[in-house]
């Protein structure tokens, strides 16, 4: 049996200039998936009945898993949404990016590109990941663009960093930037200290 439905309520987006109706996704059957609320992680029972965010197509959000689009979240273009991933908000996958694993994506975040939120990770107060970033392992990413090939994983946490993280940095471990501070690092290469040039 499915998960849900693509009903016929629809919106038009824009996407680099095109025009892209999509539409809003209904639940089929009961499930639980784990959101976010800006403060913690909870379970939330969808219900049959219950509308969900928006996508282009069926490519968009797999039947499988109990992954979830929320809100007024768009999900269009060849990106998709598996596992047991979420996706909330009023935040925008599209292009080829991709969210799995148990990630979550929310509170106005954009992917664009080939970036991909994967794992445990989360994405959220309008975060930007473009071109070929990835956030993955427990990785939690507030208020950042990171673009061109840069990966934040394992426990790294990055809030409100301008201007982007870019090129091929890698920030791991149990890194910590906070307001253009660095507060605590784990990092394998100091060259991060410079993700602000």
């Amino acid at each position: 049996m499915k998960k849900y439905e693509i009903s016929e309520i629809s919106k038009t987006v824009t996407v680099n200039g095109k025009e892209i109706t999509v539409y809003r996704i209904r639940a089929l059957k009961d499930f639980t998936v784990e959101a976010w609320n800006r403060l913690k992680a909870f379970k939330k029972e969808i219900h049959a009945g219950d509308l969900g965010g928006y996508v282009e197509s069926e490519e968009n959000l797999s039947q499988d898993g109990n992954c979830w689009i929320a809100g007024n979240a768009t999900v269009c273009g060849n990106a998709s949404i598996s596992e047991n991933a979420y996706v909330g908000g009023r935040s925008w996958v599209v292009e080829n990016a991709k969210v799995c694993g148990n990630a979550k994506v929310c509170v106005g975040s954009r992917l664009f590109g080939n970036a991909e939120v994967s794992g445990n990770a989360w994405s959220y107060g309008f975060t930007t990941l473009k071109d070929n970033a990835k956030l993955t392992g427990n990785a939690h990413v507030c208020s950042t663009t990171i673009k061109d090939n840069a990966v934040v994983c394992d426990n790294a946490y990055i809030d409100n960093i301008s201007p982007a993280i870019s090129g091929n940095k890698v920030i791991s471990g149990d890194a910590k930037l906070v307001f253009n501070g660095l507060l605590e690092f784990g990092l394998d290469e100091p060259s991060v200290l410079a993700a602000n040039d």
